[in-house]
């Protein structure tokens, strides 16, 4: 034990103020056991801030300017810019109190959609309010009515997309006999559009029916040319109801895996069955689907490949479809030349 009276030792200098001795053989030397513990010196320096307990050290991080992590991640700047103390980092000048107002939240871009390209283009969507609250379906209940018809009007930045519900037939009728570059476009529910246009063909007026959504669900676009009766005076409604059933069996199989896509879906040389009158007719008995190869298209109303034409087919032809598709097509190509 040092005497109090000596020099003050050097805090630099362990030696000069830790004792080598125990503490109960010092007590020994003094000459009671009862006599207070000796006291040792610790330089401040080697104690424990108190000031500083509970006190997380501050994590420096470094981002660019245009808020990216030099690991590549986007930061979150209005975390990474407080601070120690509540102060708040400010791009242009130094520290700010806490105290001060927050910084403001930089407003929000304006979304600028691209113009629609064309009558196939799925951006139509994006740039209408569809009533949902009518359902899956949009075409009417009543017997002659059509769907909502979408109408594009202006060019470029002036360009806006209309919806027109309840459109007349007959007017419908005069806007596809007039003819056009485009076709006119339906709207059957919040994802599905057909686009419709009256086409010679092999000199035969037909309708020429192309979806333009199924294959969001996976399903090929379905294209359907029926020729045009004389005696029609609007457009044949059940196609449009066929587009929503594969639609609904399309949606209501659709099953997401780690290893495929799975549902009830129209492939080559697929056919679809009715199970009552189809176009005012009961022997009409189905649609077969095939793959266009050697066929003409010049003219037609066609979305986007991939896409499958749609045979109508008799009653008495459904069993040849279901067991040899192939050869029933052959059949009717040869046949009909």
């Amino acid at each position: 034990m040092m005497s109090p009276t000596g020099p003050s030792p050097n805090p630099n200098v362990p030696s000069e103020y830790c004792s080598t001795i125990p503490p109960l053989q010092q007590a020994r030397a003094a000459g009671t056991l009862n006599s207070p513990p000796p006291t040792v010196m610790v330089p401040v320096s080697v104690l424990k801030h108190p000031s500083n307990d509970g006190c997380p050290r501050e994590q420096k991080r470094v981002w660019f300017a245009d808020g990216i992590l030099p690991n590549g991640e986007v930061a979150d700047t209005t975390r990474l810019a407080l601070g120690p103390a509540g102060s708040d980092v400010r791009p242009g000048g130094g520290r700010g109190g806490g105290g001060g107002s927050a910084p403001e939240a930089p407003a929000a871009p304006e979304v600028v959609r691209p113009p629609v390209s064309g009558p196939w283009d799925y951006a139509l969507l994006c740039g209408i309010e569809c009533p949902s609250s009518r359902g899956p379906s949009l075409l009417p209940e009543a017997e002659g009515e059509l769907p909502p018809l979408i109408i594009t009007t202006g060019e470029g930045d002036t360009q806006a997309v209309l919806v027109e519900e309840g459109p007349a037939p007959c007017q419908i009728k005069l806007l596809l006999e007039e003819g056009g570059p485009q076709p006119l476009t339906f709207l059957l529910n919040a994802n599905l559009l057909v686009n419709v246009k009256l086409v010679t063909y092999c000199d035969q007026r037909c309708w020429c029916f192309g979806s333009n959504g199924l294959q969001a669900l996976g399903q090929g676009e379905l294209v359907f040319l029926l020729e045009c009766l004389p005696e029609e005076k609007t457009l044949p409604r059940d196609l449009f109801s066929l587009y929503l059933n594969i639609y609904q069996d399309a949606q209501n199989e659709f099953v997401v895996t780690t290893l495929r896509l799975t549902g009830k879906f129209v492939e080559d040389l697929g056919n679809v069955t009715f199970t009552s009158s189809f176009l005012g007719s009961k022997e009409h008995g189905g649609m077969l689907f095939f793959s266009p190869t050697c066929q003409p298209l010049e003219g037609l109303c066609l979305p986007p490949q991939p896409f499958l034409f749609g045979l109508l087919i008799q009653r008495l032809e459904v069993p040849w479809a279901k067991v040899f598709p192939l050869r029933l097509l052959l059949r009717l190509g040869t046949g009909h030349s």
